[in-house]
């Protein structure tokens, strides 16, 4: 017996022995001269049935199937313990996305019966691929769980319509834009808020530490009146 490389005794090989079939395959890919392949090679019926070209493309597409293949399983795991940290319990998680989604929804009906005229709902809940063919940022509210690594959340975005009795004749889109976000800033469900030419954002978000609510979007001038406004400020104070 002669000592293996597993600490363990291995049988010696009687003198005359057929040299096992896996060692003469390793012998003889040592002994082949690495093959190196053209960017733009692709295998083609014309060749020779797996010769040494189509042998170094197939062993290099697998190679690259199985780094993808470790990255995400490490990611998955990742993913997995940080949702395990963060969540003792799924359907808790499940029942706190289901919540929040339900009360926008429930603020949007809201919306509705004060505004007294129709309200499009453009984008509401989406998933990944969907965020990023419409332009949404990478951690958008919008991205429905389980996607999303963040829980309890929900986004609509929202189109008013110009024919309300709310607005004065000849309203623009802009106009009524902002005569909804007027009455959506003064809501205590609403914690962030994205006011656009052509749509209005609302998101009701968990506060973090300050409890200071979020406001963004391209009129600065209602922006600037909501956060300088006694009125706005108030109310604002009310909602945290």
């Amino acid at each position: 017996a002669r000592p293996g490389s597993n600490g363990r005794d291995e049988p010696a090989r009687e003198e005359g022995a057929k040299t096992p079939r896996r060692e003469v395959m390793l012998d003889k890919a040592l002994k082949r001269p690495k093959v190196t392949l053209p960017d733009d090679y692709r295998p083609s019926e014309d060749e020779p049935f797996m010769h040494d070209h189509q042998r170094a493309y197939f062993r290099r597409k697998l190679l690259t199937w199985r780094e993808d293949i470790l990255r995400s399983t490490k990611e998955t795991l990742q993913h997995l313990q940080d949702d395990s940290a963060q969540h003792a319990d799924m359907a808790d998680r499940a029942s706190s996305e289901s919540e929040r989604a339900l009360e926008l929804l429930l603020l949007v009906q809201r919306a509705r019966n004060w505004y007294k005229a129709p309200i499009w709902i453009s984008s509401f809940a989406r998933t990944p691929g969907h965020n990023t063919a419409v332009g949404g940022v990478k951690n958008s509210q919008h991205i429905l769980y389980p996607y999303r690594p963040q829980d309890g959340r929900a986004a609509v975005d929202m189109l008013p319509d110009r024919k309300s009795p709310k607005l004065k004749p000849r309203a623009t889109q802009q106009d009524a834009i902002r005569t909804l976000a007027t009455w959506a800033w003064q809501q205590p469900e609403v914690t962030a808020m994205g006011i656009f030419e052509d749509f209005l954002h609302l998101d009701n978000r968990p506060l973090k530490r300050r409890k200071t609510r979020i406001l963004w979007g391209d009129d600065h001038e209602l922006i600037h009146l909501f956060t300088t406004s006694k009125q706005f400020s108030s109310r604002l104070a009310d909602a945290r």
